[in-house]
């Protein structure tokens, strides 16, 4: 809680030593570093027409936010669809035969040669 006795703002956490790079969130969840970056500004859906947006401070060239704003931000978004209504069945991996893998070798090799190669 901050002096006044509600809970502490983003600027209070980030003042407290718990501030965050987007980079350093885009580490900690295995997503590109520009992700982050589309939390702060875009938002996700939220199901109702609306954005959630990822709470963050802009400090120079860097925004900064917390991996307790990151936890908010991901609580607020609305449940996901079933995982097996969502995703599309997998498709069957397809592996070449032998037969015609020398082929296709054999025509690169082909095409290597009339290169020079």
């Amino acid at each position: 809680m901050s002096a006044s006795g509600s809970p502490p703002s983003l600027a209070d956490e980030i003042a407290a030593g718990f501030g965050i790079s987007t980079v350093q969130v885009a580490r900690n969840l295995g997503v590109s570093p520009p992700t982050p970056f589309r939390w702060i500004l875009k938002g996700l859906p939220d199901g109702k027409g609306g954005r959630i947006r990822l709470e963050a401070i802009r400090r120079g060239k860097k925004w900064l936010t917390t991996q307790l704003a990151v936890s908010r931000f991901f609580a607020s978004l609305p449940a996901s669809v079933p995982v097996d209504a969502a995703a599309p069945a997998p498709s069957p991996v397809r592996t070449r035969s032998e037969s015609k893998r020398r082929v296709d070798d054999d025509r690169a090799a082909s095409i290597l040669r009339s290169k020079g190669f």
